[in-house]
């Protein structure tokens, strides 16, 4: 791990993943961080800035919020508005302090809610959402970047994101590698056919995967790994990866694996050095 960001500790950041607090994930070329306390998410941004690498969020940027967590901070689709307007709140805090920081940009879930409202009124919802985050992003000169999620009841469909992309072009997507695996596992949907219809509005990615739902609810997110084959239920990783990159080589590659107690470190850098190789070739037009 050192060869790519001297000064890295592998032991401090499973701490971190554990801990659930000031949480940070390595990157290519930007770290992300979040659940940060409120008296210690100034020192864990410099902590980053200080290792050579660029900065990014993952809303919420602090954490709790009026005694709430995680959970609350991106019903941007719920049906009842005050809880909205509480997750609006929150989002522009973090974005807010993102600038503060010196953070490039800040990726926020848009579909959290598990609710089953109707298609028509969670569209309607998720247009009024991206306007205010475009908003934001322009109020603090700082890019934002919605994450494709396909778990809610009724907005799922890669194209509905893409349809938010298109009208709003100061948005950014984020592509999740696990994510969009489980969607395609749960919707019975093509994730290299939606990974190459979301590609042109792609600006970073998570990266980590995941063979079934029932290792999911065991072990999280699994830390991506050339080892992993598609025969045992895990995802294209690769082919996920070149997709996006066929349309953005500047894409920001972010690691987003549960580390635990027994994660082996050689495991991970493995799998880090994989995606670098993965991303190597395919900006030298051989991916």
């Amino acid at each position: 791990m050192h060869r790519f960001w001297p000064g890295f500790e592998f032991d401090d950041w499973r701490r971190a993943k554990l801990a659930k607090r000031g949480i940070y994930n390595v990157g290519l070329k930007d770290w992300q961080i979040f659940l940060c306390p409120e008296n210690r998410y100034t020192d864990i941004a410099r902590r980053v800035r200080e290792l050579g690498v660029g900065l990014s969020v993952h809303h919420p940027y602090v954490s709790p919020r009026n005694g709430l967590g995680r959970r609350a901070s991106s019903l941007f689709l719920h049906a009842d508005r005050s809880t909205r307007e509480f997750a609006f709140d929150w989002l522009e805090d973090s974005v807010r302090r993102a600038a503060e920081t010196g953070a490039r940009f800040v990726v926020t879930h848009l579909a959290d809610a598990a609710d089953a409202i109707p298609l028509n009124q969670a569209r309607s919802l998720a247009m009024a959402a991206a306007a205010r985050m475009a908003s934001m992003s322009d109020r603090h000169d700082v890019e934002v970047h919605v994450e494709f999620l396909g778990y809610h009841a009724t907005y799922h469909c890669p194209a509905e994101f893409a349809g938010i992309m298109e009208s709003h072009p100061t948005l950014k997507l984020c592509l999740d590698t696990g994510h969009l695996h489980r969607w395609s596992q749960i919707r019975g949907g093509d994730a290299l056919a939606a990974a190459r219809d979301l590609a042109p509005h792609v600006d970073s990615m998570h990266v980590w995967n995941i063979s079934s739902a029932e290792e999911f609810a065991e072990r999280g997110h699994i830390p991506v790994h050339p080892s992993h084959r598609e025969e045992d239920g895990y995802a294209d990783v690769r082919g996920i990866i070149e997709c996006v990159a066929r349309a953005n080589r500047d894409v920001s590659i972010i690691f987003e694996p549960t580390i635990r107690q027994d994660t082996s470190e050689q495991f991970v850098v493995e799998g880090i050095a994989w995606v670098r190789e993965i991303m190597n070739g395919s900006s030298s037009g051989t991916g």
